[in-house]
């Protein structure tokens, strides 16, 4: 899922600045600042080398296939480096396992991913997934996080989705419940100091602005 998710931030990075460029594992977008995201196979030497301004970063995949710890993001943001949290909105992973074993306990886990195996659609509308999601901000605030990265916010583009979305909330509106989705957390974020990004993706192309939502693009 890493590298369709990199893919999706470099296709409307493009659409938004006019370069790009790749040192070592770090792919680095020309935005008038560096921008970089690297989620897996993490080195702390490579970071603290190419020293991008702003980092995205998966939490749960630092440096020696382990979590980010509080020391090793403080030593990233003494050189200079803002590490914003990877956080996906509409699909939960094994591999994050505070958020799947609370969305299993709260009854929320939905279809697998056909395309991702260990990633599964998660109840994201239901009030109990929001109190999950804002111990996890709490959480990456404490770390020392300076923002949240969401991704997979498109899930009305993803057949497999809509069928169990469809089964499951047959009365439901998976737009509505994305758009409301992604105020919400960034409502949140912004009470808590954390910036708020969004991957766009499919959105991007078909015009979509996240109406009502405040991002912070343009102050990273």
């Amino acid at each position: 899922m890493e590298s369709y998710r990199t893919l999706l931030a470099v296709l409307l990075m493009g659409l938004l600045f006019p370069s790009s460029w790749v040192v070592g594992k770090v792919r680095v977008e020309s935005t008038g600042m560096p921008f970089a995201t690297y989620y897996q196979n993490v080195k702390m030497s490579e970071v603290l080398q190419k020293r991008p301004r702003v980092l995205v970063l998966d939490p749960w995949c630092g440096p020696n296939g382990r979590p980010w710890t509080k020391e090793e993001l403080r030593k990233i943001k003494d050189a200079g480096v803002k590490p914003i949290a990877y956080l996906p909105v509409c699909v939960v992973a094994e591999y994050h396992p505070n958020l799947y074993r609370e969305a299993r306990r709260r009854n929320l886990l939905g279809a697998d991913d056909p395309e991702w195996p260990g990633d599964y659609a998660v109840k994201f509308w239901e009030p109990a997934w929001r109190d999950v999601l804002r111990s996890e901000l709490a959480r990456l605030k404490d770390l020392g996080f300076e923002g949240v990265f969401l991704d997979v916010v498109d899930a009305h583009s993803r057949d497999w989705y809509v069928r169990w979305y469809d089964r499951v909330n047959p009365h439901g509106d998976l737009r509505r419940d994305e758009l409301n989705a992604v105020k919400w957390i960034a409502q949140t974020a912004h009470g808590l100091g954390l910036r708020v990004v969004v991957n766009a993706g499919a959105w991007a192309f078909e015009g979509t602005v996240w109406p009502g939502c405040s991002l912070d693009w343009a102050s990273l």
